[in-house]
């Protein structure tokens, strides 16, 4: 797969708009919509070029939250710990 201009611009504009959006979607009262807009303004580019450059933020956004929780898993919650005891202890008188 080769790689165009337009990889080359979107990639540059996404460098500097994800700390952009990062800001602005930190008070969660701007839409989507909203932050394509900003990104209209701010960049000086089409609809489409915002859009794409709000879907690569968007994923990386969601790749991000999906590492934090896998993280978070990995561990039982401080509530189920002794619940587990519990369980072990039976499961152990048991056999």
């Amino acid at each position: 797969m080769t790689t165009t201009e337009l990889d080359l611009l979107l990639d540059e504009i996404s460098n500097e708009a994800f700390d952009s959006l990062d800001e602005l979607s930190k008070n969660n009262e701007m839409t989507d919509i909203d932050l394509r807009n900003s990104l209209m303004e701010d960049y000086d580019i089409s609809e489409m070029m915002a859009s794409r450059v709000y879907g690569a933020w968007e994923l990386r956004n969601k790749d991000i939250y999906n590492k934090k929780l896998v993280n978070a898993l990995k561990e039982p919650h401080p509530a189920h710990t002794g619940r587990m005891k519990v369980l072990e202890t039976i499961v152990k008188e048991i056999l």
